[in-house]
């Protein structure tokens, strides 16, 4: 009687085995060759897309004002790689070099309020570093002569914004990583 639970699960298993590959097709492949078809179509008046052939958007792609944007885009996407990876080895290896007890309680401190939607962190982040939010408000306590949006919209504030929307992505991992080693 017990052989016939892990027969029956295998002949199951195999019998829905073609869900994947049509899982696969229907919500990967058929959308990426839609987005395909689409890029050689000539935009519509209204928004909408004319189906006449066009190469006129990778003409548009391959402008050097784009290729600058990327480049940009590359760079930022570096260092903010950089700065996650070495703020979440240190935040991996403060978890990890707690004692066995606490180190899930360390962990939840870390990561309980990326739990939050990104957008409600970008919110509040934008509000906190925003034209009336404390930050602002102590800078001009300090310094009555502050231009006021010279902290809402700078490269800095899009570094904090992106490191504080992907290091829970490089903690985690580095924290299981770094269990393996038992630094203790």
């Amino acid at each position: 009687m017990t052989n016939l639970k892990p027969q029956f699960s295998l002949i199951f298993l195999k019998s829905i085995s073609w869900l994947t590959p049509l899982w696969l097709f229907c919500f990967f492949i058929l959308p990426l060759l839609y987005v395909f078809v689409l890029s050689f179509l000539t935009k519509g008046t209204y928004g909408g897309v004319e189906w006449s052939f066009s190469l006129r958007a990778y003409e548009r792609a391959l402008n050097w004002q784009y290729a600058e944007v990327f480049l940009r885009t590359l760079v930022m996407a570096g260092i903010t790689a950089f700065l996650c990876t070495v703020l979440g080895a240190w935040c991996a290896w403060y978890v990890v070099s707690r004692k066995p007890e606490v180190r899930g309680q360390t962990l939840i401190l870390f990561v309980l309020p990326f739990l939050l939607s990104s957008l409600i962190r970008l919110y509040s982040l934008q509000n906190f570093v925003g034209v009336e939010g404390p930050v602002q408000t102590l800078i001009r306590v300090i310094s009555p002569a502050y231009q006021s949006l010279a902290w809402t919209h700078n490269a800095t504030l899009m570094y904090l914004g992106l490191i504080l929307t992907y290091l829970p992505f490089t903690i985690l991992p580095l924290t299981a990583a770094f269990e393996k080693w038992d630094p203790q």
